[in-house]
């Protein structure tokens, strides 16, 4: 009888504990702009690489660009192309992200992306932080980012 409640106990700290944990994100609207599904791979060490996917989607009638990108976990954060030549992908940066009037643009695995470097500590799944968009005429807005397992 003990052990079953020691298992209950358990089992509601763990329950509990859930209810807890921060939320994971939604879409984010700004300025007539929606910031869809920001998300990361989670890293196995500090100090080492990282990368922010997302989709954006411009809902004006006038041109916007995505020009930057910032967080408190990593030393830089940049706007990347994944470039592939003669079999080997390279990541360059690139000055901003284009969305046209009524179109958007996808930060995806294997092509553009917010490249973090120099992270400050490691990304696991399950945590989410803060990270800051800059648009060139909206100006800057903050998002949440769920960390994903590696292999996911």
């Amino acid at each position: 009888m003990m052990e079953f409640r020691k298992f209950v106990g358990a089992f509601l700290g763990l329950v509990i504990g859930l209810g807890t944990t921060a939320a994971i994100p939604q879409d984010f609207k700004f300025a007539g702009l929606v910031i869809s599904d920001p998300w990361a791979r989670a890293t196995t060490t500090a100090g080492q690489a990282g990368a922010i996917y997302l989709t954006l989607e411009n809902e004006t009638e006038e041109g916007e660009y995505l020009v930057g990108a910032s967080t408190d976990i990593a030393e830089v954060a940049q706007l990347h192309e994944t470039q592939i030549t003669d079999g080997v992908a390279r990541m360059v940066p690139v000055e901003s992200v284009g969305l046209g009037p009524g179109m958007g643009a996808d930060l995806a695995p294997g092509g553009v992306h917010i490249m973090l470097m120099g992270l400050t500590e490691q990304l696991v799944a399950g945590q989410v932080f803060r990270l800051r968009l800059t648009f060139e005429r909206a100006g800057p807005t903050t998002v949440d980012v769920e960390v994903r397992p590696l292999g996911g």
